[in-house]
């Protein structure tokens, strides 16, 4: 497609890297959507107004994927909002300018940035939802369901389960960044976060330990004050959140954030690009010939100046992915003052009968094991398969003594 719009150098500390993002917006006059086409193959969407080519952002030159894979990872099992994106090449004015993502943007909201200060639309509805909740006992069901009405609970869960275990160092902490939460413009509409900017995760800090870092108490607890965290703190006062969300972190532990599946997803995205990033790397991998001087900084930033290099970087963080669920789990456990962790293995007989749902999720094939806290309770249900129907429940005989034969 071909069309006359504006354009503008996108990102915030990302616009001081040799290779520069950007936000195309078309000129229209008439309020219309003059992109006719399908930017996104997992969309319906065939109409926009605007769209983001981004370089990676912090993420440049490292793996060159962390914020996409992680919006891909959420897009089909949890209630975030993310900004979809494909991978891509640009070329201006003829001009090879490397790999990039094509990354879509929304409009017609209520959309405010991590201090409740507008983007587009109002605040005022936000920051009357975070008084109520900050000056009223969320145990109390009743104040619990107001909030319900307000905010989109699933969402906001499934926002800082995420956001925790990545480990998103640009996010809560010594600062507050890259949060973004909006709602359609209408009265009835609920608040929802969306994933936004999460290129320093996954490992990607520079420093010891970066899958141990416990950003769920940082998350609760922050050294400095935000709206966020004080909603976060206050719904937990409420048993009911404080147990599906328990449940909600265990069940995307046991499902997206399977070691196996998480590090497939990452292969997949290695594959996609690997054919193109050598000549990407013939444009940016040169350090000593880009005008900032990025051969002074690149091992500390671990900026990659060729595929090899590039692909230690993507080992890296699949180390990562290996490694952070057995800290995840710890976190959890120690944070709500968990009695211990229990393995569930769920299974159907005879094999083929039926499937299983379990809290939020339904296995994708049984037998199934997965981690749980021991007094939080998960709720079970039978969906059987044409022509089966269920029975009862069955589980293993528990011996909580030795049996001893005194003949």
């Amino acid at each position: 497609f071909e069309l006359d719009a504006k354009i503008k150098m996108q990102g915030n500390w990302s616009k001081t890297f040799p290779q520069r993002g950007f936000s195309i917006k078309a000129k229209d006059d008439y309020g219309g959507y003059p992109i006719s086409y399908k930017l996104f193959p997992d969309k319906q969407v065939t109409e926009y107004k605007s769209f983001n080519i981004r370089a990676a952002g912090n993420d440049w030159n490292k793996c060159h994927l962390r914020d996409r894979l992680n919006q891909k990872t959420v897009q089909q099992l949890t209630h975030i909002d993310i900004m979809d994106g494909r991978s891509c090449i640009l070329f201006i004015n003829g001009k090879y300018w490397g790999v990039y993502e094509l990354r879509e943007k929304q409009d017609k909201i209520d959309f405010l940035e991590f201090d409740g200060s507008v983007i587009e639309g109002t605040n005022k509805a936000f920051l009357d939802m975070v008084g109520f909740i900050k000056n009223n006992n969320m145990s109390d069901i009743a104040n619990y369901d107001s909030v319900n009405k307000m905010l989109d609970i699933e969402n906001f869960a499934d926002y800082f389960i995420v956001e925790t275990y990545i480990i998103n160092v640009d996010w809560l902490g010594s600062y507050t960044n890259n949060i973004k939460y909006w709602r359609t413009n209408n009265p009835a509409g609920k608040w929802r976060y969306m994933l936004w900017d999460t290129d320093l995760s996954l490992g990607r800090s520079n420093v010891a330990g970066a899958d141990t870092a416990n950003m769920l108490n940082q998350a609760i607890n922050p050294p400095t004050g935000n709206p966020h965290s004080i909603m976060l703190k206050s719904l937990l006062n409420n048993i009911e959140f404080k147990n599906y969300f328990v449940d909600r972190y265990c069940d995307l532990l046991n499902t997206i954030y399977r070691p196996y599946k998480f590090k497939k997803k990452a292969d997949d995205f290695h594959d996609e690009m690997f054919a193109e990033m050598a000549r990407h790397f013939q444009l940016w991998g040169n350090f000593d010939s880009l005008p900032f001087p990025w051969s002074l900084y690149y091992p500390y930033l671990g900026l990659a100046p060729d595929v090899p290099y590039w692909e230690a970087n993507i080992d890296t963080m699949k180390m990562f992915m290996d490694s952070r669920p057995f800290y995840a789990f710890n976190q959890i456990q120690n944070q709500f003052s968990l009695l211990k962790q229990v393995n569930v293995t769920l299974n159907v007989s005879p094999a083929g009968a039926g499937k299983i749902k379990l809290n939020t999720i339904y296995p994708d094939s049984l037998p199934w094991s997965g981690t749980y806290f021991d007094g939080v309770p998960i709720t079970m249900s039978i969906i059987p398969n044409q022509g089966y129907r269920f029975l009862y429940w069955k589980s293993p005989i528990i011996i909580q003594t030795p049996i001893t034969n005194n003949t």
